[in-house]
C-alpha cells in the first residue's frame, strides 16, 4: 500500500530560485492496483515519482509504504527499499550502452544486500518474462528502443519488486512498440504487481484501471 498525504516539496528552498513542486499531494494506490499518473508538463508528475521512488526527499507530509514512514530514513535504508520493494523504468532507459541485457539486469541483483548464488537464473528469468532470453548476450548499443525499454523493465523487476514505478515508458517509442511494452505492463500487472506508469499520452492511461491527474502540484482527482 502506498499513501501520500499532503506531500510539500520544494526545490533550492530558502534561494531566490524557490520554487514549491508539489503542494500537499495526497493520494492512495492499493496493493496491485495498475495506475496512470497524468498531467502537463511542470505539473509535477516526475517529481511525485520520484518522491515515490524514494529518490527525492520531501519538505512536508508523509509518505508511507507498506506501512513504514520514509521521512527521516537513512540513505542506507532507503537504498535497500529501492533494491527490495520498487523497481523503476525510464524514458530513456538509463540503460548501460557497453553492457550486454543481462549484465543490466544483473546490476540490482549486485546490490542487493542479500546475495543470491543463482543470479543469472534469475536474470535469465526476468529477460524471458519480458521476451527478452534470446537477446541476453547482445550489447544494449545494438538493440532498438522497444528492446531496450523491455530490458530495463527486466531490470526492473529482477528482484521481484512489489511497485514496478515508470515515468513515461512509452514517451520514445513508435505506437506499436509502446502497446507492446504496455502489454508488458499488463502480464506484470496480472501477476499481482502494483504499476504506477507516468504519462502524458490519455491512449496509455486509459489502459490503466485508475488515472491520477496533477495540475500545477496538486493532486486533482
Amino acid at each position: 500500500m502506498i499513501i501520500l498525504n499532503q506531500i510539500k516539496k520544494i526545490y533550492n528552498q530558502g534561494k531566490a530560485n524557490e520554487f514549491e513542486a508539489l503542494h500537499g499531494a495526497s493520494l492512495e494506490i492499493a496493493d496491485g492496483e495498475m495506475v496512470a499518473v497524468i498531467g502537463k508538463s511542470g505539473a509535477g508528475k516526475s517529481t511525485l515519482l520520484h518522491i515515490l521512488a524514494c529518490i527525492d526527499s520531501y519538505e512536508g507530509g508523509e509518505y508511507r509504504i507498506d506501512d513504514k514512514l520514509v521521512k527521516g530514513l537513512s540513505e542506507k535504508k532507503l537504498a535497500q527499499i529501492r533494491n527490495e520493494k520498487i523497481g523503476m523504468v525510464m524514458q530513456d532507459f538509463a540503460l548501460v550502452e557497453d553492457f550486454s541485457a543481462i549484465e543490466n539486469v544483473l546490476l540490482p541483483l549486485d546490490f542487493a544486500k542479500q546475495k543470491k548464488a543463482n543470479r543469472r537464473e534469475l536474470a535469465m528469468a526476468a529477460l524471458k518474462s519480458v521476451g527478452m532470453d534470446s537477446m541476453a548476450k547482445k550489447t544494449v548499443s545494438q538493440l532498438s528502443g522497444g528492446q531496450k525499454q523491455r530490458v530495463a523493465i527486466a531490470r526492473a523487476i529482477v528482484n521481484e519488486p512489489s511497485v514496478v514505478l515508470a515515468d513515461e515508458p512509452t514517451g520514445a517509442l513508435d505506437s506499436k512498440t509502446a502497446q507492446e511494452i504496455m502489454d508488458v505492463f499488463k502480464e506484470l500487472h496480472s501477476r499481482g504487481k502494483t504499476i504506477v506508469i507516468v504519462t502524458h499520452d490519455m491512449g496509455i492511461a486509459e489502459q490503466c484501471e485508475r488515472i491520477i491527474e496533477i495540475a500545477d502540484g496538486c493532486v486533482t482527482d
